[in-house]
């Protein structure tokens, strides 16, 4: 999205976790084993080959290319 237009939505969406929802999430990553002392980042993407849509050179991703800069 261009910077300009990210600013230009009547409601954003905001990048918050809401404050009724933070233990019961913080204990479902801790019980998947997210150390809570540590950052950690979760990667979206989208495979080619989506069942519902067409491909789109643009927007599709290759997973392998991910893993290689991820700890995994």
């Amino acid at each position: 999205m261009p910077e300009e237009q990210l600013g230009s939505f009547d409601d954003p969406a905001l990048l918050r976790i809401p404050g009724n929802l933070e233990e019961r999430l913080a204990n479902q990553l801790k019980g998947f084993g997210v150390d809570d002392k540590n950052w950690f980042c979760v990667l979206n993407y989208r495979e080619p080959g989506y069942e519902h849509r067409p491909a789109r050179p643009l927007k599709d991703q290759i997973p392998e290319h991910y893993l290689q800069v991820s700890n995994f």
